[in-house]
């Protein structure tokens, strides 16, 4: 079934009718794309930020239960044994008070 010129004539007029119509629904729908890609772009590269900062914090914490662990022993334990028995309730909170200032104190 071979084609004749005047159906390939009301073919390419019908697909020009269709491109022209279609053609702001096209436009609005790469828009669409455009703005969404951007969107998530810029979602993603606010998470990664966060992302970061919440594992910068993250490792601080611990960075800082590690020094406050060291000064209790090499620190604290010495000290308690000076101003008396280690279970003394009395040295142990004074201790801890010098310990907490001098950490906090950098």
């Amino acid at each position: 079934m071979s084609e004749t010129p005047r159906t390939q004539s009301v073919d390419t007029d019908l697909a020009e009718s269709a491109t022209t119509a279609l053609a702001p629904l096209s436009d609005a729908v790469e828009a669409s794309f455009v703005q969404l890609s951007q969107s998530i772009g810029e979602e993603l590269a606010r998470l990664s930020v966060d992302g970061r900062l919440s594992v910068r914090g993250m490792v601080d914490d611990i960075l800082q239960d590690l020094a406050r662990l060291a000064a209790q022993e090499i620190i604290g334990r010495p000290l308690q044994r000076a101003l008396g028995r280690e279970d003394s309730g009395l040295a142990a909170n004074a201790v801890q008070t010098l310990l907490k200032r001098s950490i906090r104190n950098g």
